[in-house]
């Protein structure tokens, strides 16, 4: 599954970020994480939520997809510790990209 962000600005082709989505982004990112194709719109994504609205947004963010993760990844042999290792894995990541 490739997944696509949200919604992107054609000019720059970078995902058009907006405070009042972010549930919208966390479901999209937490879709790729739990397909296991994390490409690196997913993670180009994440570095702009930095440099537009800083690090405690990330941080948000990725309780977010942390919660998005659990409805998406629902499945008795997956625990919600191996649930969070996964979301903290993909911001772990996209500062390394």
């Amino acid at each position: 599954m490739n997944a696509q962000p949200p919604t992107t600005d054609s000019n720059s082709r970078e995902p058009v970020l907006d405070l009042s989505n972010f549930t919208e982004i966390a479901l999209w990112l937490a879709s790729a994480v739990a397909s296991g194709v994390i490409g690196n719109a997913a993670y180009n994504y994440l570095k702009v939520v930095q440099r537009r609205f800083g690090r405690d947004r990330v941080v948000e963010l990725q309780e977010q997809v942390y919660q998005a993760l659990k409805r998406v990844k629902r499945k008795p042999s997956v625990s919600d510790q191996d649930l969070r290792l996964r979301a903290e894995a993909l911001f772990r990541d996209y500062e390394d990209r």
